[in-house]
């Protein structure tokens, strides 16, 4: 997020303990589970590119390896 909150931004302090308002406490939690969330489905389809990557590779080696077997 671009606008993440910074909950610094809205702590008051009361008798030497520092809060911060529940509504800005719950849209910070949102904005942190959300950018979480989207931080594994990024990493998901990453592993699953690279898995099919991988696989792509094996298949073209075992290519070249069948060509190198074909007898002219």
């Amino acid at each position: 997020y671009r606008n993440m909150i910074n909950i610094e931004d809205y702590v008051t302090v009361v008798n030497g303990k520092e809060y911060v308002p529940l509504k800005i406490a719950k849209q910070a939690i949102k904005q942190a589970f959300e950018t979480s969330k989207e931080y594994k489905q990024t990493t998901k389809k990453l592993d699953e590119l690279n898995s099919e990557l991988k696989n792509a590779m094996k298949e073209l080696g075992e290519g070249f390896n069948e060509l190198g077997n074909i007898k002219l």
